[in-house]
């Protein structure tokens, strides 16, 4: 399967999504019914429905007026983390619109994502499989989050796969050095933190594994402590984005986890209960016989999560135990804490290691590969409408 036109060809496919979902919206909002944005605590603008829905309103929050904490298991603006809404600031100072700022800083970071993916899957795996890892991307069903909507996730996907790219092209510090602003942009951004410092180890030849290493033999991996250098051990540089957030909620709320005592406030309901864990609501929604928004969505965020964890070993297997550390954690850790499947369908777009393989899998299954964009652009057109009328879609 052969895409490339050119190393830019994925930004222009983001480009042309990006045009077709604002476009897919005025023809919403012009024949169905929709909540307007001020519902959500934004200003009354025309045309952004597409991008300013739910959570987008705390990033305009603390863009515009900075954090504020009210306690444990409230809802607070500590819960988010700065470096989306602090670009937004930035930009929206010299544009003088911090709501098309974060509509441009989503845009162009997922551009840099695809960009970015598309070369880093060509190191690893070859041509064919690059393209259609930017294609399942893409055309996942909520990639409507990546293409303008006020969210962090795309700027997220974009600082961490430039952060494994550039280790994989041994700068270290500067990878490092991108993977502090991921850290800084969402709790899981300790997961890049732990992936590249083990694929780090791997590189410098100090962590061997069986798949890499037949002659390990029955071992699954071995250590060379002797391989281990000075910028072996970069990546760890890269939590002071989190420690720097840390630092701040320190210094003005007296405290520094604040981030972590908002999550089962009442709404977001988030937590590692037995209930939360066995998805017990989630049940309750399948087997209440009620059918509308609230199943579709919860199902199709199952379905992509039971996908992604049954690709988890495969990524261990193909890419070694770097990008399996990193994308078992930003896989399992939300799904063990989201009642319902809540957002497990948009955490799950930052799993590029999870695409690549999927897409390695697909690659010789032409009728297969086909089917799978077919469904999963048929959803995305159904989610994203959904999205722009203001309806809870649990995600």
């Amino acid at each position: 399967m052969r895409l490339r036109a050119s190393p830019l060809w994925p930004a222009g496919l983001v480009a042309g999504a990006g045009a077709a979902y604002y476009v897919l919206s005025r023809v919403v909002i012009r024949t169905l019914s929709s909540t307007p944005i001020t519902r959500f605590g934004f200003p009354a603008r025309v045309r952004f429905e597409a991008y300013a829905r739910w959570d987008a309103a705390w990033y305009h929050l603390i863009a515009t007026r900075g954090y504020f904490y009210d306690g444990p298991r409230r809802q607070s603006a500590v819960s988010f983390f700065p470096a989306y809404p602090t670009a937004m600031r930035g930009l929206g100072s010299l544009i003088g619109d911090t709501m098309v700022a974060g509509v441009v800083i989503t845009l162009v970071a997922t551009a840099v994502a695809a960009v970015v993916i598309n070369r880093w899957a060509e190191g690893l795996f070859d041509d064919g499989v690059a393209a259609l890892s930017v294609l399942l991307l893409v055309s996942s069903p909520y990639a409507y989050y990546l293409l303008g909507v006020m969210y962090s996730d795309a700027l997220f996907l974009a600082t961490t796969v430039v952060a494994f790219l550039l280790l994989e092209r041994r700068h270290p510090w500067l990878a490092a050095a991108a993977a502090a602003v991921a850290t800084a942009e969402r709790p899981v951004g300790v997961a890049v933190t732990a992936g590249l410092l083990l694929r780090s180890l791997e590189l410098d030849g100090a962590l061997l594994t069986r798949w890499a290493n037949p002659e390990l033999g029955r071992r699954f991996f071995a250590f060379d402590r002797s391989k281990v250098r000075f910028s072996t051990v970069a990546p760890v540089a890269s939590i002071a984005g989190m420690a720097s957030y840390c630092a701040y909620l320190w210094v003005r709320f007296d405290e520094p986890f604040a981030f972590l005592k908002t999550g089962d406030a009442v709404g977001w309901n988030r937590d590692f209960s037995p209930r939360t864990i066995a998805k017990l609501d989630w049940f309750e929604v399948v087997f209440s016989g009620r059918i509308g928004v609230q199943l579709l969505t919860t199902t199709v965020s199952a379905v992509l999560t039971v996908i992604a964890i049954a690709l988890l070993p495969r990524v261990l297997r193909r890419l070694g135990p770097g990008y399996f550390a990193y994308a078992a954690v930003v896989v399992l850790l939300p799904a063990l804490t989201a009642p319902e499947f809540i957002g497990m369908g948009r955490y799950l777009l930052v799993a590029f290691p999870v695409y690549a393989v999927a897409a390695d899998a697909l690659r010789s299954r032409r009728w297969l590969t086909t089917a799978t964009v077919a469904v999963s652009v048929t959803l995305l057109v159904v989610m994203a409408s959904h999205f722009v009328r203001g309806h809870l879609l649990i995600a």
